[in-house]
């Protein structure tokens, strides 16, 4: 009898169940947005700290340039970034949340949620965007560093090619100097292909 009762009860309150729990699912969504979001915001925060760190540690030892430049810029992108826009964004979740009285004013938060988390993704790119292109200074720097040294010692050999020259007119005519003349000549057209692709 009890289970007859269990089961009638079980039946009555299911559709009652089924109906009240979509209800839930929108609320929940932006719940796990705004989970997210905050994960994101303390994420941001914490590198953000640990560039603070490494900015002391450069400023502790008397290093300054271009390297603590940089690393101040992206502190301050991401300074702006944690500061408003992430904070901006949890809080129109929040809001968005409260579908109750105005669900009107309740998508609008969500609608405004989402553009803000957009803009949150177009800063990000924009300080990925800066660091990549950073990169590819330094690594164009080197390239040219060591084209200049490759060039310095080039201009080294043939230097000395010209001093064993001037000292013996039998030296322009041997093999020796034949095979150094060819190796210039090679190194320098290295350096000419080298510097074309730069």
């Amino acid at each position: 009898m009890k289970l007859n009762r269990i089961i009638l009860v079980a039946v009555v309150c299911a559709p009652l169940l089924a109906v009240a729990a979509p209800a839930q699912k929108p609320n929940s969504g932006l719940l796990r947005q705004e989970v997210k979001q905050n994960n994101i915001g303390i994420s941001l925060q914490r590198v953000a700290s640990q560039l603070d760190s490494v900015i002391t540690e450069y400023t502790r030892n008397g290093l300054e340039g271009d390297d603590v430049d940089t690393l101040r810029r992206f502190r301050g992108m991401l300074n702006q970034l944690t500061g408003a826009e992430v904070a901006g964004v949890v809080k129109q979740l929040k809001a968005a949340q409260i579908i109750g009285a105005n669900p009107k004013r309740a998508s609008e938060n969500a609608i405004g949620a989402f553009s803000g988390q957009k803009q949150v993704i177009v800063s990000l790119k924009q300080i990925y965007l800066d660091w990549q292109l950073q990169q590819e200074f330094r690594l164009l720097s080197t390239r040219y560093e060591r084209l200049a040294k490759t060039q310095h010692g080039n201009l080294q050999r043939a230097v000395e090619l010209v001093t064993k020259s001037r000292g013996s007119n039998s030296y322009t005519y041997r093999e020796d100097a034949k095979i150094d003349l060819r190796i210039q000549e090679l190194d320098q057209v290295g350096i000419n292909d080298e510097a074309k692709l730069l």
